[in-house]
């Protein structure tokens, strides 16, 4: 009679445990049937999406334009080649004639006046003369600085310039014109210089010639 709890706690357990056993199954399955259809209403949200972009995107977009023939001007009768509305004009129009003269004399002057020794209104023709020259020649010598610098800098601008032969014998010719300018120019001024010296030395010996001029007064009368 002691046993007969103990036999009652058994059989208890053991119902449980079937139990437990026949249901598990069924819970399983449940899960399974759940996960599988959240996951396909998952895969057709993103499909419906997907196509209603699409969808969008399509009815937003403009077809591109195709021009035919009747997008093009035709000319009319009678018209041919280019029609231009004005005459071509240049896009610089000429100086002033007042200009130009004014150029003009600055370039005769700068070619008979000297800058360091412009001519004076009392110089004489000779001094003029030797003036003249010496615009002339200083317009030469500056003519020949110029070439010089151009030939030059197209002379070292070249790489291989060191066996340029051609252009080293330019710069050599330049140089050597340039010496021979300044050298005639130096002369010109000092020949300017000596006559003016004497011009100013002949006029102040003749001012000091002059008989000098009557005083007015009346000499005493015996």
């Amino acid at each position: 009679m002691s046993h007969t709890p103990l036999r009652y706690a058994v059989v208890i357990l053991s119902g449980a445990v079937a139990a437990a056993l026949w249901c598990a199954p069924a819970v399983r399955a449940q899960d399974s049937s759940g996960s599988s259809s959240s996951s396909s209403d998952s895969v057709a949200d993103a499909a419906r999406r997907s196509k209603a972009a699409k969808d969008a995107a399509a009815a937003s977009a403009k077809p591109a334009k195709v021009y035919t023939d009747e997008d093009v001007t035709k000319p009319k009768p009678g018209d041919a080649g280019l029609t231009l509305g004005a005459t071509p004009t240049l896009d610089t129009a000429a100086p002033p004639s007042s200009e130009i003269n004014a150029q003009v004399k600055t370039d005769k002057e700068a070619n008979t006046n000297p800058p360091d020794a412009p001519i004076a209104t009392d110089d004489s023709e000779k001094v003029k003369a030797a003036k003249e020259q010496l615009a002339r020649a200083e317009q030469e010598l500056d003519f020949a600085k110029k070439a010089l610098s151009l030939d030059s800098d197209t002379y070292y601008s070249n790489p291989d310039y060191q066996h340029d032969a051609a252009g080293k014998d330019k710069v050599d010719a330049d140089k050597a014109q340039v010496d021979t300018k300044q050298a005639s120019v130096d002369e010109l001024r000092a020949k300017v210089a000596d006559l003016e010296k004497s011009q100013k030395e002949e006029g102040e010996g003749a001012a000091g010639a002059a008989p000098p001029a009557a005083s007015g007064a009346t000499p005493p009368q015996r």
